[in-house]
């Protein structure tokens, strides 16, 4: 029997992999492969060099990253529309925790800016997962689990800022 290191991307939304050996794994090896590395192993005989698998992956997984620059008083939602034009589209959830990281920046001073995690639903009314209020940064974990539809069987998330105090930039960073 055979065993393969396969290293690769591995995020919510898309599980990408490529073989690096094929030679058999020893236990020291199997503890020096990387986080995002697995090994799995196939019957040669029977032809199955990777067998079927279903990969799970543990801990977070980074899905989403942007920046929206938004003036005081107004209201802007990222990830509403679908990916064109190089803006980062709708954030896609199987389910579980997703943790919601907001950073608003502007030069020698501390924003503060409010955000509604919004969960995007073409039929019905969009539904508000959580309200925060971030004043300079802020991380907070919300639970979708309840939120996942449709014939995808996910989440589809926004988030709508707004009510910020100043002129300011906002950085996002979203694990699933």
């Amino acid at each position: 029997m055979k065993k393969f290191i396969l290293t690769g991307l591995a995020t919510a939304s898309l599980m990408s992999f490529s073989a690096l050996s094929t030679t058999n794994v020893s236990a020291e090896e199997k503890t020096n492969v990387q986080n995002e590395s697995i090994i799995v192993q196939g019957d040669e005989e029977k032809g199955n060099l990777i067998p079927n698998i279903e990969l799970y992956t543990a801990g977070w997984q980074h899905i989403y990253s942007a920046y929206v620059p938004i003036e005081k008083g107004q209201t802007v939602n990222m990830g509403l529309e679908n990916h064109k034009n190089g803006k980062p589209g709708r954030i896609y959830s199987g389910g579980g925790n997703l943790k919601v990281s907001v950073t608003a920046t502007k030069y020698g001073k501390t924003p503060t800016v409010k955000y509604k995690l919004m969960e995007y639903d073409p039929s019905n009314a969009d539904e508000v997962i959580g309200t925060r209020t971030v004043n300079g940064s802020d991380t907070h974990t919300f639970d979708v689990s309840k939120y996942v539809d449709g014939d995808n069987k996910k989440a589809e998330i926004y988030i709508k800022f707004y009510d910020a105090n100043m002129q300011c930039g906002i950085d996002v960073d979203i694990w699933d």
